[in-house]
């Protein structure tokens, strides 16, 4: 049997290089919610250092956006429950980039020995997508009003005699 991994340094290196692959954003978390791993684009997202997220607790990072109670409650029944959360969404106006819509996504790791479970953390941006949703929902909500005016304006003019049109127009 081949064994690729020959020591822990191996092993981590080869976590982090999956953690950077992944295009959104994403955290790893240990089982009390502090950061273990940050992804390449977490940090080119939210426009932070290394220092800044790395060791700290989920809830301390930035401004302390994360700190959200419905968001907490989710997290904390995701191990003891081995549960996910999927697409639970966040508002906020974020240090350096401004106001985001993020969906979240959570997924608990568990391990063969037991003694430890970590917590994937994924940030969706779906700032522009909330944007183009609305803009899609004025324009059939303006697109029904003008059908609307239509009718009631066909409605109308099928009501007027070809004499009164005809005077109407010459006064």
């Amino acid at each position: 049997m081949i064994e690729p991994f020959k020591d822990i340094e191996d092993t981590r290196a080869l976590a982090q290089a999956i953690v950077d692959t992944v295009r959104e954003p994403l955290l790893v978390l240990d089982g009390d919610l502090r950061v273990l791993a940050v992804s390449r684009s977490y940090y080119l997202t939210f426009r932070v250092d290394r220092q800044d997220v790395l060791g700290r607790p989920l809830y301390a990072l930035g401004d302390g956006q994360w700190q959200i109670p419905a968001l907490r409650i989710l997290l904390e029944k995701i191990i003891p429950e081995r549960a996910a959360m999927d697409a639970f969404e966040v508002e906020h106006e974020f240090p350096g980039i401004g106001r985001r819509i993020m969906l979240l996504n959570a997924r608990a790791v568990f391990y063969a020995d037991h003694t430890h479970t970590t917590l994937l953390l994924a940030f969706e941006d779906v700032t522009e997508r909330r944007a183009i949703e609305r803009e899609k929902a004025e324009l059939l909500r303006q697109t029904e009003e003008l059908l609307r005016q239509k009718d009631v304006l066909s409605g109308s003019w099928s009501t007027v005699s070809p004499t009164a049109f005809r005077s109407s127009l010459a006064s």
